[in-house]
């Protein structure tokens, strides 16, 4: 990174949470499951589709790749999630 340089991955990240809440009605993962930390260090999101067979695909998708682990597999900023919902 440049010194002074803005990292968008944990904005992306919570875009993305609150998208996938937005579709299901639910959070990604509910602070009650068992090693909740754990649980959103190592695993994915159950599909949004699972929780709610009517949301739009193109959403969902979205909202996966927002919540991805690995920071560089998410947008690389809020524009390109911008451009992506257009």
């Amino acid at each position: 990174h440049e010194p002074g340089a803005r990292d968008f991955a944990t904005d992306v990240y919570s875009f993305g949470a609150v998208l996938y809440w937005a579709l299901t009605g639910t959070v990604p993962f509910a602070q009650s499951e068992p090693d909740f930390l754990e649980r959103v260090r190592t695993h994915p999101p159950v599909h949004p589709r699972q929780r709610n067979p009517l949301a739009d695909p193109r959403l969902c998708d979205i909202a996966l790749r927002a919540l991805a682990k690995r920071p560089e597999d998410r947008f690389p900023s809020m524009a390109a999630v911008a451009r992506a919902l257009d």
